[in-house]
């Protein structure tokens, strides 16, 4: 249990500013407040998938700009859903953007693996790298 504790404070307290987390509320909050406006569908579980993908979705943006691979897992359940829903919808361009994405996150994890450091604050994030002008 305190192995699950360690890592839950190293992956989601450690390394964040307030900012981040008042940032992160903010982008959940405007995803349930678009949601309520306009559920999109009159299909009840597809409007229950879109929500949890949208949240899911803006999880993972935050936490891959933070450096968390974790970002990975709410990516996958975000672009999982999301293949439901463009396959229930018909739109198979969508869905077929959406396996390519879940193989690039599935590939992700073997090389973000590889990037893994500690950081001042004492978690671990994927060490940055630049590309060159060339």
């Amino acid at each position: 249990m305190k192995k699950v504790i360690n890592w839950f404070k190293e992956e989601y307290i450690n390394g964040y500013k307030p900012f981040d987390y008042i940032f992160m509320l903010t982008l959940l909050i405007a995803q349930i407040i678009v949601f309520v406006i306009d559920p999109g569908t009159s299909d009840e579980w597809i409007n229950v998938l879109s929500i949890i993908a949208g949240i899911t979705g803006t999880i993972s943006t935050v936490l891959c700009a933070k450096g968390k691979i974790t970002y990975l897992v709410y990516g996958f359940i975000q672009t999982l859903l999301f293949l439901i829903i463009s396959c229930y919808s018909k739109l198979w361009i969508e869905a077929g953007e959406s396996v390519f994405y879940l193989i690039s996150i599935l590939i992700s994890v073997f090389v973000w693996k590889k990037n893994l450091i500690k950081t001042e604050e004492q978690s671990i994030e994927v060490k940055a790298k630049k590309l060159s002008k060339k």
